[in-house]
């Protein structure tokens, strides 16, 4: 099995989270006016009160964590730790807005592993799932802090650029591209590679709001390059 399985598979699940969330929930009951009254009949000396708030606002603060935990887990693939599709659609719909009130345009590449399910028949799924978790690591990596790169599902990617223009964010897809032809990735004693994209880039201008044929232009233009004959780069004007 690969690395990236098993560290997928070891992360705290959705489900474990949120079972620490109900638990935490249960542990705070204990200082409601009901869980006072029944330690005043068996007998507690209610200045003991004063610890079980102190108990109680721990256990609050232990609440908050975990659901902020299980909120973040449902916002990531847990294969490449890249947000994914949901967190991408709730972010756009603040990063518009704000674009807009800025004057800025904001970037988006769209990309897909060319002939993936080739290196799956090749290698087996082991060796594709270590693909997908060294391309997120890529993409974190040729990325700035205030971009959104996210796994779509399968080999589908996307990197969403705030303030880049149709033109830089179809340079920093080419980066992304060079970069992802020279990686090599060891795999059972050799070497998987080179790996190749086709990529399709579009831009939201600073006075659109229409994310979804923002989404509808890069995917064509991706259609496009792999209709190209792949490991291309092609943005909504070239189509």
């Amino acid at each position: 099995m690969s690395e990236a399985v098993s560290e997928a598979r070891g992360a705290p699940s959705l489900l474990q989270t949120v079972a620490l969330t109900a638990a935490a929930m249960v542990a705070f009951a204990a200082n409601s006016l009901l869980c006072r009254l029944a330690l005043q009949h068996q007998g507690i000396d209610p200045a003991s009160f004063g610890s079980i708030r102190l108990v109680s606002g721990a256990l609050t603060l232990a609440l908050v964590s975990a659901w902020n935990r299980a909120h973040e887990l449902s916002m990531r693939d847990p294969l490449t730790g890249l947000y994914n599709r949901r967190y991408l659609e709730e972010t756009m719909g603040r990063e518009l807005p704000r674009a807009r009130r800025m004057g800025q345009s904001v970037g988006v590449i769209v990309l897909d592993i060319d002939h993936f399910k080739v290196l799956n028949d090749t290698y087996g799924h082991d060796a594709g799932d270590m693909v997908l978790a060294k391309t997120g690591e890529l993409l974190r990596s040729t990325t700035r802090k205030q971009d959104i790169a996210c796994r779509f599902g399968g080999e589908e990617f996307a990197v969403i650029l705030p303030g880049a223009t149709l033109a830089i964010a179809r340079n920093r897809a080419e980066a992304i591209r060079v970069a992802l032809e020279a990686l090599r990735v060891p795999f059972g004693g050799q070497e998987i590679g080179p790996l190749t994209i086709s990529a399709g880039v579009a831009s939201v201008p600073p006075h659109a709001q229409d994310w979804t044929f923002a989404m509808h232009q890069a995917d064509r233009a991706l259609y496009v390059a792999k209709q190209a004959g792949r490991n291309k780069v092609v943005a909504a004007v070239d189509d």
